[in-house]
């Protein structure tokens, strides 16, 4: 609550003053609170289930396979309805999968339609969320500041989201924290209507990916965005369900995604500031940071250290998310924001496909998915750096 005044009060960036700002700001705060209650404890839901961690990862293998292609054909319906109809289509998307998580029964074709529903909304959501930012963006010469506070807006969400979500389903179960989750979902598509003055329907030809590609530029940052997709699914996915076969309950769960934005809520704007000098600088260290905190999770033997390692991650997580995020904003303003929304979001997944598939071979899932974890940023630092001449991103 404290960090919220500070927020109210000090006007967390310099342009929440612009009607479509605020009003995409509150709508996207409204909906990571409601994803925030109950998106962490997905995995655990279905390990509850009855599904083995196996069949949890071919879950996500088919979400991540739908994903990539479907990127493609959402880009084609934003240029008919609209990215705010089809923002609220992704909502929709979302609200369906959790009513059905625990309503379908134990069973492989019930995972392949929840796989889709949670990929009609990463898709749906995600593409035309980027896409409004990017494009109220335009408004403003500081996109590394933009880029920070919109991070530093869904961290403050992410504190309150967990903590409740545990309490939630501890004393009332988990229909009751679908249903708290829906309210809010439904609250967050309001804002939306508010926003005036802002390019809704995409305009122009979409590059072909061999065009969009061209540019060293592009490769870089791309190929720096979908080894962070490596990284973000095993800090999403399977670094809680790690800690709930170390702790066993739901609120050991919950306190990791608090605890990381608890602390780095306020960090994430700094760091959206530092970014337009030391972009790549903050890229390196925060790679090799998270890295070697990977491998240091490979070789803990107190439980108690796992939540100051989700400390670290978290605050040096940001140090490599917002420069790469800033680095495709400041190009999509002149190459186009649909095509950089749209191959951001499959970037981010496409190299979750071999993951996933290494994941159900290999006997140890944790210690190989950390491993991989930690040579998916050392992946980063040679992508990013790769021939850069320049530390400044922008």
């Amino acid at each position: 609550m404290e960090l919220a005044h500070f927020y109210q009060r000090n006007q967390l960036h310099r342009f929440t003053g612009h009607p479509n700002f605020r009003h995409f700001e509150f709508a996207i705060w409204l909906h990571t609170v409601a994803r925030s209650l109950i998106s962490v404890f997905v995995p655990i839901f279905l390990f509850q289930s009855g599904y083995s961690i196996v069949a949890i990862i071919i879950f996500y293998l088919a979400f991540n396979a739908i994903d990539v292609p479907l990127n493609f054909v959402v880009a084609r319906v934003m240029r008919a309805i609209g990215a705010r109809k089809t923002l609220m289509l992704g909502t929709l998307f979302t609200v369906a999968f959790f009513v059905l998580l625990g309503a379908l029964p134990l069973a492989w074709w019930s995972l392949l339609i929840l796989a889709f529903l949670e990929a009609a909304y990463d898709t749906f959501f995600w593409i035309s969320h980027i896409y409004i930012f990017m494009e109220a963006s335009r408004e403003e010469a500081n996109t590394a500041g933009t880029v920070g506070a919109l991070e530093a807006i869904k961290r403050l969400a992410g504190i309150i989201g967990p903590i409740v979500g545990a309490v939630i389903v501890v004393m009332f179960g988990q229909s009751s924290l679908v249903l708290a989750s829906i309210a809010v979902f439904a609250l967050s598509v309001i804002p939306l209507f508010k926003l005036r003055h802002l390019t809704d329907v995409p305009v122009g030809r979409t590059p072909s990916i061999r065009e969009f590609f061209a540019s060293r530029r592009e490769k870089q940052d791309y190929s720096a965005m979908a080894l962070w997709g490596i990284h973000s699914f095993i800090e999403g996915i399977l670094w809680p369900l790690f800690i709930f076969t170390v702790f066993g309950t739901i609120g050991s769960v919950a306190l990791v995604p608090a605890i990381v934005s608890l602390g780095t809520a306020l960090f994430s704007y700094g760091a959206g500031r530092l970014t337009k000098r030391y972009g790549v600088r903050m890229v390196v260290v925060g790679s090799a940071v998270v890295a070697c905190m990977w491998v240091l999770r490979l070789t803990l033997l107190d439980p108690a250290l796992y939540y100051a390692s989700a400390l670290i991650v978290g605050a040096f997580s940001l140090l490599v998310a917002i420069p790469i995020d800033v680095r495709i904003v400041s190009r999509a303003l002149t190459s186009g924001s649909l095509a950089a929304a749209t191959y951001r979001n499959a970037a981010a997944m496409v190299l979750r496909i071999p993951l996933c598939v290494v994941l159900i071979i290999v006997t140890n899932v944790f210690n190989f998915g950390f491993a991989l974890a930690a040579v998916s940023l050392l992946g980063i630092i040679a992508s990013i750096t790769l021939n850069n001449k320049k530390d400044p991103l922008m």
